[in-house]
């Protein structure tokens, strides 16, 4: 079976710029004081003459800065790359997450094809940055000739070259005049990244880890009736939603996540390493079995153990529903004990692989929130006091994303679902994590419940489940000495960093814009302290 084609930009849509665009970042001043030496020297003219040169050939040919010197002043296009280009991108570029681990997923079912209108010298050197040099091999296209993406030429030319219809072509980007509309102009499929849904793409995403569940929406349920040995079109089928890289259904009662081999792969593996490590491991997580595999595509079979959801628990709570809070709540700090107490690890290397873990993410959100400007110092002083944060802390097994969202409530237990291998917008991590990250975003989920129903309501609080699991940390930092009152801090920020990070409709919709602006604050008074 041929592979369908997934084109990829790179600037912007592979990693970010420091400050969040080419405009606001240090490139571009970069870019353009070696623009002007270069000028100054192949014409003789001093830093006046050579800007005055620059803002001309500017406003002529806008951003083909390159061509305008060409064809006005017979200057090489190809000198002029290789010269104003000639920096290291370690000083500019901020990684997003585990990108490489995402696109070797999709390499499993696309063949990979990069192309951007920047030119070589710069491509070559970002992808050796980020690693990705192995991934695209010869299938790399820059931008220094006349085919470019902004000649609207580019597309065509790739789609006859691999010998692929524009119906079986994917185009991403983050530029809708060069990256959306000229492919989807074509019939190629169209996905935009950035904080902004596009108007014009078939599908937008908040960065390039969520395109494995955008491309894996497409075709989920032919997956599904070829496990199943038949059509789907009379089965029950309840799409249970999630934030990770796969579709999660109900389907006649069976609980079945679908998605690209290597994802599923990985959530199970996530699920095996609570039950190597825990005696009671049916008490505490779901069993799961891998049901399906074939083509690059798996399911993941998860026993249903209800919809019990606790974050609906809270949601829905009322005056007379607080006792039955109060004990799910008991339950899941209960869990926590044991996990911790049956996964505890003394090796100091891990722990500090655990922080530097947590410190990538934190740095990804706050350029996801477009806070790294102004916060850019508050996260360099966690940095150089890292030795606080260190103190004490005694690694284990953290689910790593233990909201309310991810908790089921049956009978008198609590389970948890959906572990993570890292933390939120970070691809995959060495690191077994600490108990302190699991109670942080238990706490931060309720402390939002509780925000949205005093809003509606002022009769009913949470305020009691919050204050709860402040003082649980008694146990783990006096008793068990498991981490300090720092680190404990560290995991708060990185939360609420998650939470301000995140851009999607749900969360910037009129309606929640003040509990997105109330997860901002928070943020940074907590980072300032």
């Amino acid at each position: 079976m041929n592979k369908k084609l997934l084109i990829l930009d790179l600037d912007g849509t592979l990693y970010q710029l420091k400050g969040g665009s080419y405009n606001n970042s240090p490139l571009k001043p970069a870019i353009l004081a070696r623009a002007k030496a270069f000028i100054g020297n192949k014409l003789n003219k001093d830093e006046f003459g050579a800007e005055e040169i620059l803002n001309h050939v500017q406003n002529t040919f806008k951003e083909g800065v390159s061509i305008g010197l060409e064809k006005s002043y017979g200057l090489d296009r190809y000198e002029y790359f290789n010269f104003v280009w000639d920096l290291e991108p370690s000083s500019f570029i901020v990684r997003v997450g585990d990108v490489k681990q995402t696109l070797e997923r999709l390499a499993t079912e696309f063949k990979l094809v990069l192309v951007s209108d920047a030119p070589k010298i710069w491509v070559t050197r970002v992808l050796k940055e980020l690693d990705l040099v192995q991934i695209f091999g010869n299938n790399v296209y820059t931008g220094e000739g006349d085919i470019r993406k902004d000649h609207g030429n580019r597309f065509q030319f790739i789609c006859e070259k691999y010998e692929t219809e524009f119906k079986n072509t994917i185009s991403v980007g983050d530029q809708e005049s060069t990256d959306i509309i000229p492919p989807k102009a074509l019939g190629v499929t169209t996905v935009y990244v950035g904080s902004e849904k596009s108007n014009y793409a078939d599908h937008s995403i908040d960065d390039i880890l969520q395109l494995p569940n955008v491309l894996n929406s497409r075709n989920y349920l032919e997956v599904l009736a070829q496990y199943l040995g038949e059509s789907v079109a009379d089965k029950k089928i309840k799409n249970l939603g999630g934030t990770s890289d796969s579709k999660t259904v109900s389907v006649d009662g069976q609980i079945l996540k679908i998605g690209l081999s290597g994802e599923i792969n990985k959530e199970l593996a996530n699920y095996q390493k609570y039950q190597q490590a825990l005696d009671n491991y049916n008490d505490y997580f779901p069993q799961v079995e891998l049901v399906y595999s074939q083509e690059g595509q798996s399911i993941l079979k998860i026993e249903n153990l209800g919809n019990d959801n606790f974050e609906q628990n809270l949601r829905l709570s009322q005056v007379e529903d607080e006792l039955k809070l109060v004990k799910s709540n008991e339950r899941i700090l209960l869990n926590l004990r044991q996990i911790y107490n049956e996964t505890k690890n003394p090796d100091k290397d891990k722990a500090e692989l655990f922080f530097t873990e947590l410190i990538q993410a934190l740095k990804i959100n706050l350029h996801k929130a477009g806070l790294w400007s102004e916060l850019e110092g508050k996260y360099k002083r966690i940095l150089e006091n890292k030795h606080l944060y260190l103190n004490n802390l005694t690694s284990g097994l953290a689910h790593k994303d233990l909201s309310a969202a991810n908790i089921i409530i049956r009978q008198d237990k609590a389970y948890f679902i959906d572990p993570r291998p890292a933390f939120p917008y970070l691809g995959s991590s060495e690191a077994l994590g600490n108990v302190a990250i699991d109670l942080a975003g238990l706490q931060v989920s309720v402390f939002r419940k509780n925000l949205e129903l005093k809003k509606n309501n002022s009769l009913v609080s949470l305020q009691s489940l919050v204050e709860r699991i402040e003082k649980e940390l008694d146990y783990y930092i006096k008793q068990q000495k498991a981490f300090s009152k720092s680190f404990w801090h560290l995991c708060q920020i990185v939360w609420y960093s998650v939470y301000s990070a995140c851009k999607c409709e749900y969360c910037t919709s009129a309606e929640r814009c003040w509990l997105y602006d109330e997860m901002v604050i928070k943020l940074k008074k907590l980072i300032s302290e």
